[in-house]
């Protein structure tokens, strides 16, 4: 029986390493299989962006302009695609930039659309003569702005829900919002836990 020696133990060591490094590099192999994980994760990347920029961002409120349909801390998730297809409808909340301002986004409600007659007496709401019922409202109102204005085409008319405090279309030097500048809809309240809701549209 022929005892195995150093030297034949190295040769097999050296073959089994060549093989290796052989196999690694064909299809299939330990370097394409490192560089499919990799190509997968900047693809979930790259995805995950998209999705961001196009469909779907979470945004945290700041600030008390939507209480109590809003808290301040809120993680609120915005949809992009409705407003690609359709126009804004009395009740929507969404995510916008005001006329003057490209760096901060506010959370306000359409309360008037196009061509409509918005009036605002005493806190009250009316659309071309008739009072709006606004079932979300339960922050006290006060009458610091009163005024009527006709809104433009291409634009909306947006209240905050906690009226004392919003700065929004009725807050002089702003006005209706032309529809460009919004970024998308609010779908749904994720965070935190005691918030989570969605938002179907108030029938008026």
């Amino acid at each position: 029986m022929k005892t195995e020696t150093k030297q034949d133990k190295k040769n097999k060591a050296a073959l089994r390493r060549a093989v290796t490094r052989r196999n690694d590099g064909l299809p299939g192999g330990g370097r394409f299989r490192a560089l499919d994980f990799i190509i997968m994760l900047l693809a979930v990347f790259v995805f995950a962006l998209a999705v961001r920029v196009a469909v779907l961002e979470p945004v945290r409120v700041k600030g008390t302009s939507m209480l109590s349909t809003l808290h301040e801390g809120d993680f609120m998730v915005v949809e992009k695609l409705t407003y690609a297809f359709s126009k804004p409808r009395r009740g929507d909340i969404l995510i916008l930039y005001y006329p003057d301002n490209l760096e901060y986004t506010c959370v306000k409600r359409v309360i008037g659309l196009a061509g409509e007659e918005v009036q605002i007496e005493d806190g009250r709401v009316f659309i071309n003569g008739v009072l709006l019922s606004e079932p979300y409202l339960d922050q006290p109102i006060d009458g610091r702005y009163d005024g009527t204005t006709t809104v433009e085409d291409g634009c909306v008319f947006v209240l905050g829900d906690n009226r004392r405090v919003s700065k929004d279309s009725s807050t002089p030097g702003i006005g209706a919002v032309r529809i460009e500048r919004i970024v998308g809809k609010v779908a749904v309240v994720l965070y935190p836990l005691s918030h989570i809701r969605t938002f179907p549209r108030p029938i008026y």
